[in-house]
């Protein structure tokens, strides 16, 4: 019954799971064809005018790779993300899935910069999605919350799953691609293993310095106010920069419109659709699922 409501679905235009869907992408991290950073390029989007200037807006809409919502388990269809869970892609991703890194806010403290860990013990498990309470599905980005870890509620699960995930993505596209440009780039990029509290990474962001600031001022009111405009600058930044969605420039080109990446370079074939809708009973059968059969795409 599954597989005719999706071609039903299909026929009057209902939206159904597509590789790709429009999302705003924050920057370009530009590669040479070795897979060096040779710097980080802020996408602009929307121009808007101001009584003074006109100001363009960070981010503009690219199309990029989706992740298909479900995934078989024991012979079982279940979802492959929400409840918290984030699904990486290889074309794109935030700071925690392609540095490693999270931007945390205590309460009262400014933003810390802090790499992920890897678990205790080398095993990473991607979390259950019933096992999180949702912050990534209800819009709000972890790297942006409140750092809970020491107060006397419980603590988020280690966010080490989604580098991992994504460095599981990488590596299929170079393995589908082996020969190209862009996967030696790719490979040369994880290989470096760059972080972004990296004085190479993070010195391409121009965040603003509160004592550098100070030092230029004159006064003393002067260089009390240049910190603390400094100090709400560069927290503002850092905050933007952890709700940011990176993709990779490799010698002016850009991943997502890359031929390698369109022609489903990221997931070699988790969206074989046929491979899920096959694992439902027929809606001319009531005969449950023969894990013999859940491969016949």
């Amino acid at each position: 019954m599954i597989a005719e409501l999706l071609d039903l679905a299909n026929r009057l235009g209902i939206p159904a799971p597509r590789a790709f869907e429009p999302m705003p992408v924050h920057y370009f991290i530009e590669l040479d064809g070795e897979g060096k950073v040779l710097g980080i390029t802020p996408v602009c989007g929307k121009t808007k005018a101001t009584n003074k200037s006109a100001e363009s807006d960070l981010g503009k809409m690219i199309d990029c790779p989706v992740y298909f919502p479900l995934k078989l388990k024991d012979c079982e269809v279940q979802a492959a993300g929400g409840g918290g869970i984030s699904v990486a892609e290889a074309g794109h991703g935030d700071v925690r899935e392609v540095f490693c890194t999270e931007v945390k806010a205590p309460k009262g403290r400014p933003p810390e910069i802090a790499v992920i860990k890897r678990p205790t013990g080398g095993q990473v498990a991607e979390p259950e999605p019933e096992e999180e309470t949702g912050d990534q599905e209800n819009g709000e980005n972890p790297s942006e919350l409140d750092d809970d870890s020491g107060s006397s509620g419980g603590t988020r699960k280690n966010q080490y799953y989604r580098h991992d995930g994504w460095l599981k993505r990488i590596e299929g596209f170079t393995k589908k691609h082996p020969g190209s440009e862009v996967s030696k780039a790719l490979k040369g990029f994880v290989d470096a293993e760059y972080r972004l509290r990296d004085p190479e990474i993070i010195e391409c962001f121009s965040l603003a310095d509160p004592a550098q600031a100070e030092a230029d001022a004159r006064t003393a009111d002067e260089k009390k106010k240049a910190r603390e405009i400094a100090t709400k600058g560069r927290n503002a930044q850092l905050k933007q920069i952890a709700g940011a969605r990176f993709t990779f420039r490799v010698n002016g080109q850009v991943l997502l419109k890359s031929p390698d990446s369109r022609n489903g370079g990221s997931q070699p074939m988790p969206r074989n659709e046929t491979k899920y809708w096959t694992t439902f009973p027929m809606a001319t059968t009531a005969s449950h699922c023969n894990p013999t059969k859940v491969a016949r795409s």
